[in-house]
C-alpha cells in the first residue's frame, strides 16, 4: 500500500516536472519565434528603406550620366574639325559651347544613406540574403571607384583647365552668353578658331575629355550595380 502510494507520488512528481519542462520549452520557442519575427521585420524595414534610397540614387545617377555626356559631347565637337564645329563658330552659341567645355564640372555622386546607416550601426548582419550582401559590397566598391574618378576630374579641372581658361579666354563674355541675367562689361571677343590652333588649349581639353569619359564609365558601372541591387531586393521582398 505504502509502496503504491510512493509510486503514485513519484509519477505525479515526474509528470509535474515534465509539464514544467514542456512549458519552459514552449515559452522558449515562443520567445525565439517573437525574436525571429522582430528580426525579420527589422530586415524588411531595412530592405524597404534601402530600396527607396537606391531608386532615388538611380535617378540621381541617370541625371549625372546625362550631364557628363553633355560635357563630353561639347568637348568632342570642339576638338573635331567638322561642319558641326564650324556652325558653332558662326553662331552666338559658341560662347555657350566653350563655357560647357571649359567650365562645366560635376563633383556629385549618388548618396545611399540607408546603407551608410546600417553599416555604421552593424545592422548589415540582419540581411540574411548573401547575394544582397555581396551586391552591397560591390556597390560600395563602385562608389569608391567613382569618388576617386570624381577627384581626378576635379584635379584636372583645377590644375589644368582653369589655368588655360583664365590665361586665354574672356570668361566674362562666356558668362553673359550662358546667363542672360548677367550684363557684365566685356573686354573683347573670344576668337575660338585661333584659340584652337593653340596646342596647350587643345591638349588640355583632350585631357579633360579623357577624364570625363573615364568618369562616365565609372558612373555607368555604378548605375548598373544600383539597378541590379534594386531588382534583387524586390525579389527578396
Amino acid at each position: 500500500m505504502e509502496e503504491n502510494r510512493t509510486k503514485k507520488y513519484l509519477l505525479y512528481a515526474i509528470g509535474e516536472i515534465i509539464l514544467v519542462v514542456i512549458g519552459i520549452l514552449i515559452a522558449l520557442q515562443i520567445n525565439n519565434w517573437n525574436e525571429n519575427r522582430k528580426i525579420n521585420l527589422e530586415e524588411d524595414k531595412i530592405l524597404l528603406n534601402l530600396t527607396t534610397d537606391l531608386k532615388q540614387a538611380l535617378q540621381e545617377s541617370k541625371s549625372q550620366i546625362i550631364r557628363e555626356q553633355t560635357i563630353s559631347k561639347s568637348l568632342q565637337i570642339i576638338l573635331t574639325d567638322s561642319p558641326e564645329r564650324e556652325r558653332y563658330f558662326d553662331h552666338s552659341k559658341a560662347d555657350s559651347l566653350f563655357y560647357e567645355s571649359f567650365l562645366s564640372l560635376q563633383t556629385t555622386s549618388p548618396i545611399i544613406q540607408t546603407y551608410s546607416d546600417i553599416k555604421s550601426s552593424g545592422k548589415v548582419s540582419l540581411i540574411t540574403n548573401q547575394q544582397i550582401k555581396d551586391r552591397l559590397t560591390k556597390l560600395e566598391n563602385s562608389m569608391t571607384d567613382l569618388r576617386f574618378q570624381v577627384d581626378d576630374n576635379m584635379t584636372v579641372q583645377q590644375l589644368n583647365v582653369d589655368k588655360v581658361t583664365i590665361k586665354y579666354l574672356d570668361i566674362v563674355k562666356m558668362l553673359n552668353e550662358r546667363n542672360p541675367k548677367f550684363k557684365l562689361t566685356e573686354i573683347g571677343q573670344n576668337d575660338y578658331r585661333t584659340l584652337l590652333q593653340n596646342k596647350e588649349i587643345t591638349s588640355t581639353l583632350a585631357l579633360k575629355l579623357l577624364v570625363v569619359d573615364n568618369l562616365i564609365g565609372e558612373r555607368i558601372v555604378l548605375h548598373n550595380d544600383i539597378k541590379s541591387l534594386i531588382s534583387l531586393i524586390e525579389n527578396e521582398l
